[in-house]
């Protein structure tokens, strides 16, 4: 019991269920710790599928023995059946893409164990006890995802070994098994949890780095980076610059604290009335912009429309709180640069015609 001789069962229980941290932390960071181990066996599948593909090729040529064709067949099925479903929008329901990504998981081990079973009765089962401790260098999850899929996996090798083998080398089989479970079992407890807390921890530097301190939102930097793309790859859609009106008062008349709330809650109505896919970012000092993908003009309005009315409803019992906005659609433009300029011609028109408004770019703007 040396792993849990100086923590805390506190700690011990952080560890099981959420890898180390807390689980506000831990929540964080869930959602691409899926993505990532989802993109992980896909890219395992269609190694395998490959692979697959050629083995079969070479052994129906000759080349081969045909002794292992039907579990080599069954992997190349279940490779080429994760890597089309990955391919899919299943995955993007995180619990319906759990239960899914472990169903596979398992169908991978379960050719493991036919390999170390039924189609190698005289030998060890090597290629088995290699994957279980593999496991969380493969995939990083909480040991409360990682050692029930173990263990059951264990359960299963065991009761096929029993059929299949017997005599010494079903002996070394199942304690062999019991050895290396408890091996990776360790691993998940110990080695997990410092992947996750260095996942974690990478995580909040390119936070830090991608998004604005104060507001929560894309930085300047990055947001004109994903739009650039955005248009690199046929995006339409609507620019928007959204400009906070005489904020320099804000700070004046009831200090910096107050200004950066004015701005936390600016940012937070944003988030709240445009889209999950938008891109909204920090452009500067009182400035956001906002770049709808695939969006009409309609739409734009409306939700520019639905964040004024949040704003003045954040702000009803302190001062107003008003925005110009300039807009511009992706209509007969190839880069952001342009795209851009025409939003901050609309974003003056705006200003300069009694602000709290938004306008639309237009050639006689």
């Amino acid at each position: 019991m040396e792993l849990f001789k100086h923590h805390s069962r506190k700690e011990i229980v952080n560890t099981f269920l959420y890898g180390g941290l807390d689980n506000k932390t831990y929540r964080k960071i869930k959602g691409r710790l899926y993505q990532r181990n989802i993109k992980n066996l896909r890219d395992i599948a269609f190694f395998l599928m490959i692979y697959d593909i050629l083995y079969l090729m070479c052994t129906l040529s000759g080349l081969f023995s045909k002794h292992f064709i039907v579990p080599y067949s069954y992997l190349a099925v279940i490779s080429i059946a994760y890597f089309l479903l990955s391919e899919t929008s299943v995955f993007r329901h995180e619990k319906i893409g759990r239960i899914i990504y472990n169903c596979f998981i398992c169908l991978f081990f379960l050719f493991s164990t036919l390999m170390g079973t039924k189609y190698s009765y005289s030998g060890l089962a090597v290629t088995f006890n290699v994957i279980l401790v593999l496991l969380p260098f493969l995939f990083i999850d909480p040991p409360r995802y990682n050692i029930p899929l173990v263990i059951s996996n264990v359960v299963i090798f065991i009761i096929f070994t029993s059929l299949y083998k017997s005599g010494k080398i079903l002996f070394d089989d199942i304690f062999d098994a019991t050895i290396f479970g408890l091996l990776a079992i360790y691993c998940n407890f110990v080695l997990t949890s410092k992947l996750i807390r260095q996942f974690a921890y990478e995580m909040t530097i390119e936070n830090e780095k991608n998004f604005d301190g104060l507001t929560k939102v894309y930085t300047k930097e990055l947001s004109e980076h994903l739009i650039a793309e955005a248009l690199k790859k046929g995006y339409c859609g609507v620019l928007l610059i959204i400009d906070v009106d005489h904020f320099k008062t804000f700070n004046d008349s009831f200090g910096h604290i107050y200004g950066d709330e004015v701005l936390r809650e600016v940012a937070a109505s944003l988030r709240k009335n445009f889209r999950q896919e938008d891109i909204i970012g920090r452009f500067g000092g009182d400035e956001f912009i906002v770049f709808m993908k695939d969006a009409t003009l309609e739409n734009a309005k409306k939700k520019t429309d639905d964040f004024m009315n949040t704003l003045m409803d954040t702000f009803k019992e302190k001062s107003p709180v008003t925005c110009s906005i300039g807009m511009a659609e992706v209509k007969n433009v190839t880069t952001y640069k342009s795209l851009l300029k025409k939003a901050d011609t609309a974003l003056y028109y705006s200003k300069e015609h009694g602000r709290n408004q938004y306008h639309v770019f237009k050639n006689d703007a």
